[in-house]
């Protein structure tokens, strides 16, 4: 643990002004936050931990409770909980060592002169010319 003298100087505050902070109450949107959390918990857990900020959002509004998404998220993202997606992960091929090679049944030679334009090719592209939708996994 470290002195509050030295912690003031390296982080540029005065004692004084931490001090200050420290007496002062909650600000009210402090407060709004710490309320809004609870509820935002008690629907988390009323739906057995699957609902995301859409629906959690979509519930505090059906209930009256005006509040931006963004903040649902906030204050989720905050106290740890996070819906259930449905969606299943990006999973890539793992390519298996110890098998055998397809045949070439096409019979395809690769010159010097069609791989040195494809290189050139590989070269000119940029991740960024290649459309998102091409990139993603689904």
């Amino acid at each position: 643990m470290h002195p509050v003298v030295t912690l003031c100087r390296v982080l540029d505050v005065s004692p004084s002004g931490y001090y200050a902070r420290q007496s002062r109450p909650r600000s009210e949107r402090a407060r709004q936050d710490e309320t809004l959390t609870e509820r935002i918990r008690a629907i988390h857990d009323r739906s057995r931990g699957t609902y995301g900020v859409p629906r959690i959002h979509a519930e505090l509004a059906a209930e009256g409770t005006r509040v931006g998404r963004k903040r649902v998220a906030r204050l989720m993202r905050a106290a740890g909980l996070e819906g259930v997606s449905r969606r299943k992960g990006c999973r890539t091929t793992l390519r298996d060592r110890e098998a055998q090679r397809a045949p070439d049944l096409v019979q395809r030679e690769l010159t010097q002169y069609l791989l040195s334009d494809l290189k050139t090719v590989l070269e000119s592209l940029s991740i960024h010319s290649v459309p998102a939708r091409l990139l993603s996994c689904r």
